[in-house]
């Protein structure tokens, strides 16, 4: 694969090779994306082992995870990545991770991105439920309203 020209083919690849990986043996496919060199490739990499196969098998575990994983661009995409695919799985759960996670550990538009990913997933399942919880968070009422109509 490291011949592989740059681009999306090699993105896409490299994010392919450690979906697949994760789905049979997560704790191998997320060495081998660790020891990439840094770039898109490895970004992506992270990207669906982190917040594709392990969101779905344990997203507790992968939140622990992603939370290790510098701030910025690839986390924040992870942890969204983590919070649609456990809020379509288990919305109650993800809505009380993100209740609990420490204000440090996002900056408010992320966490506003976590509550709308947790939303979505929920309004999905329980629109009554995910409206009544999205009532309490600190999303801005104009983005609430938003989510609310698109359901």
């Amino acid at each position: 694969m490291k011949q592989l020209p740059e681009g999306n083919t090699k993105v896409n690849a490299f994010g392919n090779v450690g979906l697949r990986w994760a789905q049979s043996d997560p704790k191998a496919a997320l060495a081998w994306a660790q020891q990439l060199p840094e770039g898109p490739a490895k970004d992506r990499a992270l990207r669906d082992i982190i917040g594709t196969a392990w969101a779905l098998r344990d997203p507790k575990a992968a939140v622990e995870f992603a939370s290790t994983l510098p701030s910025g661009g690839s986390r924040d995409v992870v942890m969204s990545d983590i919070a649609r695919r456990w809020a379509g799985t288990d919305p109650l759960s993800a809505s009380q991770w993100l209740a609990a996670l420490p204000d440090d550990q996002t900056n408010p538009g992320q966490r506003y991105r976590l509550i709308e990913d947790v939303a979505r997933g929920w309004l999905q399942s329980d629109p009554a439920k995910a409206a009544a919880w999205l009532a309490t968070t600190s999303l801005p009422a104009d983005r609430k309203q938003q989510l609310l109509q698109k359901r």
